[in-house]
């Protein structure tokens, strides 16, 4: 079972689209698209959601025909809508076996797109159809041509979009005002082009990573459309026995043959643990942990159990420490919620399920730097942070020096610094008592019990009350530092706790 969290990142997809493994049975695959509120419309009577929308109401009965996808039908597996999307945050993307992309009315570009390439590489289908030329395999070269015609290319005349179950393409179809793509990815094959470049593209992940998803891009959004009539808004490209529609039949039939959620619904349920109004079948994160389902699952094949690092019988993706280390995962993870998921010490094993997240020895625990590599654990200046990933050090807490002027440790009106062992007294150092005449030589005395290695003077005059005195003063000092470090790094108060 490979790992898909080794994997999900610097793909390079293979340049081969042919080769395909039949699935073993017929599946029902869910569909999701964007919602009306997302998508554009032409009018207040005519969206554009391939959920519901007008323009797309024959292309969605086609899917629905049992003569073309389902038992009996030209491809075995067929369709269902999930409910529609909508935005593109990636935790709200869940519960699809294609993710589809019609045009939208918010202000997209390639990055935007990023959390359907994530998507593709788990496993889950793409397929777009917007005249701007938006998708993740590539950019919008802000070319556009007018012409209704698209010409399929030498290199996309063999692939199964062109030429597939439901019939050959031919060496053209039929288009509406479509723009031009730029800079594929490695692995992009163009399936075809306009008169100012390439308005179609392929791209299968599937050979460069195990159950990765196919994904393909029209630079126009009417080629599936009607026959749609409305003043101002219709469209008959999908008309029946058309090259467009081989080319949307032979398309889903492509992408399905490999499509697949990584956590099925049915594992997944309709559960809301993290309160954030999506049920767990179609949330991207059900643990509100900050890092994808499909990263937590362990690999992206629905047929093996989403994987329970800790063995404490609740999945990685629902548990909020999924190695039991006692470092919530959100703290582990320092990746965007795209991922890939943090690796500190690069071992393959995400810091989230790896206990010792920096391979230093010490555990995550207990380390004073998670994440950079230190052994000896030195923390000069007692803050709680080790030297190795300190970016402030403060003064030594181990002593060192005459004792500085000021502080209520002293006896008398001496005034006391914080003297260390051993050295000759200052003015008032931390060792003088009675009435803060300069002290003498310091004696050593037991160290605090906080470790740091301060210490106190026990002879001169008044040397007991003076000695409460210091002792008192620094265990006011300390818990005022105790606090101010709560402060600094409340992550690390938080995974103490």
């Amino acid at each position: 079972m490979a790992s898909l969290r080794s994997q999900l990142v610097f793909a390079v997809p293979c340049l081969c689209v042919l080769a395909s493994a039949a699935p073993a049975e017929a599946r029902t695959l869910k569909l999701r698209a964007p919602s009306q509120s997302l998508s554009l419309q032409c009018d207040p009577n005519t969206n554009w959601s391939f959920h519901d929308g007008p323009w797309y109401a024959r292309a969605r009965a086609l899917l629905a025909d049992a003569t073309n996808f389902g038992p009996g039908g030209v491809v075995a597996d067929d369709f269902v809508f999930n409910p529609p999307f909508d935005s593109f945050d990636p935790g709200a993307l869940d519960g699809a076996d294609i993710l589809l992309l019609n045009p939208v009315n918010i202000i997209v570009a390639r990055p935007e797109f990023m959390p359907f390439r994530t998507y593709a590489l788990a496993g889950v289908g793409f397929i777009s159809f917007q005249n701007q030329a938006l998708t993740f395999m590539a950019d919008n070269a802000a070319q556009c041509a007018g012409e209704n015609t698209a010409f399929v290319t030498g290199p996309g005349a063999s692939t199964p979009p062109m030429n597939g179950p439901f019939g050959v393409v031919g060496a053209t179809y039929a288009t509406g005002f479509n723009c031009t793509f730029s800079n594929p990815e490695a692995g992009v094959v163009a399936l075809s082009t306009n008169s100012s470049g390439n308005n179609a593209l392929l791209l299968d992940l599937g050979p460069s990573v195990t159950g990765a998803a196919r994904a393909v891009s029209f630079a126009d959004e009417e080629l599936w459309s009607g026959p749609f009539s409305q003043g101002g808004c219709g469209a008959s490209f999908l008309a029946q026995g058309s090259a467009n529609e081989r080319l949307f039949l032979n398309t889903f039939a492509y992408v399905a043959a490999t499509a697949h959620d990584p956590i099925p619904d049915a594992v997944e349920g309709t559960a809301d643990p993290d309160n954030d109004g999506l049920p767990d079948y179609l949330d991207g994160d059900n643990d509100g942990d900050g890092i994808l389902d499909l990263h937590e699952a362990g690999d992206n094949d629905p047929a093996t159990p989403p994987v329970d690092t800790n063995g404490d019988q609740t999945p990685d993706y629902l548990d909020l420490d999924s190695d039991g280390d006692g470092v919530s995962d959100d703290d582990e993870n320092g990746a965007q919620l795209l991922g890939p998921p943090t690796d500190t010490n690069g071992d393959g094993e995400p810091d989230f399920v790896d206990d010792d997240s920096d391979g230093d020895g010490v555990l995550d625990l207990t380390d004073n730097c998670r994440t950079a590599s230190n052994l000896d654990q030195l923390d000069a200046d007692c803050d709680g942070l080790g030297d190795a990933c300190d970016g402030v050090q403060g003064p030594p807490c181990g002593g060192g020096g005459s004792g500085g002027t000021g502080g209520a440790a002293t006896g008398g009106n001496g005034a006391g610094g914080a003297g260390a062992t051993g050295n000759a007294g200052g003015s008032g150092g931390q060792g003088t008592g009675g009435s803060g005449a300069t002290g003498g030589a310091a004696a050593p005395a037991p160290e605090e019990s906080s470790g740091c290695g301060c210490r106190t003077a026990a002879s001169g005059p008044g040397a007991g009350v003076a000695s409460l005195l210091a002792l008192a003063a620094a265990a006011f000092v300390r818990r005022r530092r105790d606090r101010a470090r709560g402060r600094r790094e409340p992550r690390r108060a938080g995974a103490a706790a």
